[in-house]
């Protein structure tokens, strides 16, 4: 059952928590069930995640009852920590994965195959509904020419689109900006009643409508996809490598076609990070592995020009100095300005998840002399061990670092031993993966990508006997 939820956790969130809860019933039910999840509470894997749950309890609740500050939300982090219970489903999975190799390959491949098919639904769909999108007229640009656009001058027609942009739809407001009343009355109610409109209203999702077909396909990548894409490229490869030492020539193409699969749903997500960090993981995997590393490595070589060669993702590289330049927004604003003011504020910690946007404004207003540059909407820093330092204060990224470094560290020695096969070799490739992505992006509230941490250390936590 072990397997039907790395299936799941490859495709659908609740999907993977109704298997995953099957999986631990079924697994107390039995006697050896309930020794193999005794074995599996003792690794490092579970208990550096009891000490980091149970300090994130505890700083939580302490917060809730003592912040006072309208901009936090401590009680609404209190409440989301639920979401960090799910990791302990890596029992489950150290449980089924301790009972062999075999056992703990079969895993892998499931949750390979789970996050091929997730690669080809937007490797197909994604790119349609980006192209549909792009042909599709905003609703301003609709609303504007049943308000009659030869009454709008070129200044009233930025006032519309900048009024549009910051949902002000009653005419009271515009009317300080704009003088033709009528035209802008009509405007407003001809935009009211496309928001109705099925097709259009799908267009504008996440508030806003992307005029090229670049935008629309990078507006569609979720991070919870491009994470489990990501991983899943990463068992395809594991597996793979298991199958051409065996020299299984059959499994090789089957492993090798999911993984492709998935590369090609991963660059759909035009997600820079992800895509980066399969290709250092998946170097360090092809490395460790010693098994025929030139012609591997010349084929990821091939993959990462084969990334390169999508305009979307070539352009999202593009844009990453603008990530680290103090006066872009971008996470150097947050990482160097945002943080560290908060920590100073609450060394304690604010409590999980109970930043708000608002917060980070407040913050950026006052180091900027009133302009806010911060990114819009976020309620974290981009980056987990940072975030967890102002959420705990100093505590948090000390415990988060040991748990990872433990549970990496069995990993580690798992993938050392003769004849590892694709389990072992994958554990630690994919806790690699999300710790190198936590540097730049908080992975660790989303309940999707909890879910991958429970099977990432529940690897980690198996043992593969033969």
């Amino acid at each position: 059952m072990a397997a039907a939820f790395a299936f799941f956790a490859g495709i659908s969130l609740p999907l993977g928590r109704a298997f995953l809860l099957v999986a631990l019933l079924l697994e107390l039910r039995s006697r050896s069930g309930r020794a193999a999840l005794a074995r599996a509470a003792k690794s490092p894997a579970f208990l550096g995640w009891a000490a980091f749950f149970v300090l994130a309890a505890i700083v939580s609740a302490v917060a809730a009852a003592t912040i006072t500050d309208p901009l936090l939300e401590p009680a609404r982090g209190l409440r989301k920590l639920s979401k960090l219970a799910w990791t302990a489903g890596l029992l489950a999975v150290a449980a089924e994965a301790g009972r062999g190799s075999a056992h703990a390959e079969r895993i892998v491949r499931a949750f390979a195959l789970g996050a091929a098919a997730t690669g080809l639904w937007i490797a197909v769909a994604h790119p349609v509904e980006a192209w549909l999108e792009a042909a599709l007229p905003s609703r301003a640009a609709l609303a504007a020419s049943v308000a009659d656009p030869t009454a709008l001058s070129p200044r009233e027609k930025t006032v519309v689109r900048r009024a549009e942009s910051l949902g002000l739809l009653d005419p009271a407001r515009y009317e300080a900006l704009q003088p033709k009343r009528k035209t802008v009355a009509q405007f407003i109610a001809a935009r009211e009643a496309l928001d109705a409109e099925p097709l259009l209203k799908w267009a504008h999702s996440g508030g806003w409508k992307a005029d090229t077909f670049g935008a629309a396909l990078a507006k569609r990548g979720t991070m919870a996809d491009a994470q489990r894409l990501m991983l899943g490229a990463l068992a395809a490869l594991a597996l793979c490598l298991a199958a051409a030492r065996r020299g299984d020539r059959r499994a090789l193409a089957r492993d090798a076609a999911a993984g492709a699969v998935a590369l090609a749903g991963l660059f759909a997500t035009c997600k820079r990070g992800p895509i980066a960090v399969v290709a250092v993981v998946a170097a360090a995997t092809i490395l460790a592995a010693r098994f025929r590393a030139r012609r591997a490595l010349l084929a990821l070589a091939l993959v990462a020009l084969a990334a390169l060669a999508v305009p979307q993702v070539r352009g999202r590289f593009a844009q990453i100095p603008s990530e680290f330049s103090l006066q872009r927004g971008g996470r150097a604003r947050m990482w160097l300005v945002v943080a560290p003011e908060l920590h100073r504020q609450y060394p304690r910690g604010i409590g999980f998840r109970s930043l708000t946007y608002g917060k980070m404004v407040e913050i950026d207003r006052a180091r900027s002399g009133g302009e806010v540059r911060v990114e819009v909407g976020r309620t974290h820093v981009h980056c987990t061990p940072l975030q967890t330092w102002v959420d705990f204060g100093w505590p948090g990224p000390a415990v988060w670092a040991l748990w990872m470094a433990a549970a990496l560290a069995a990993a580690v020695r798992a993938a050392r031993a003769p004849g590892a096969g694709a389990a072992a070799l994958a554990a630690p490739a994919f806790l690699l993966a999300l710790v190198l992505y936590s540097l730049v992006e908080y992975n660790l509230a989303d309940s999707e990508i909890v879910l991958l941490y429970a099977l990432s250390l529940g690897l980690a936590a198996g043992r593969y006997p033969s």
